[in-house]
């Protein structure tokens, strides 16, 4: 079953992948021990408004537009050009419990 969450630009600033991912995952409920998940970016669509954001970080941490393509494809969740806003999909499995 897809989730739907609509997000704001306080919430969006200055977001690195992870910390976005840590943010749905507060938004799912899971607020606490996060070091005992893993996320599967395969199982998560953004607006392109998110993934602005996030890439304005890491142009902000002076990383190159190769580099951000390869962190994006590797490990990014998909772009969906018809959602709109501050929009993110996400569907069963993208939170995973890893135990240490």
């Amino acid at each position: 079953m897809n989730k739907t969450i609509q997000l704001t630009e306080e919430e969006m600033q200055d977001k690195s992948l992870i910390g976005f991912y840590d943010l749905i995952a507060d938004k799912l409920g899971h607020t606490k021990d996060k070091e005992t998940l893993q996320y599967d970016c395969r199982k998560l669509w953004v607006s392109e408004s998110i993934q602005d954001h996030i890439f304005r970080h890491y142009y902000s941490k002076e990383y190159s537009p190769q580099d951000l393509g390869f962190i994006w494809l590797c490990h990014g969740p998909k772009t969906d050009t018809s959602l709109k806003g501050l929009t993110a999909i996400v569907q069963d499995g993208f939170i995973r419990f890893c135990f240490k």
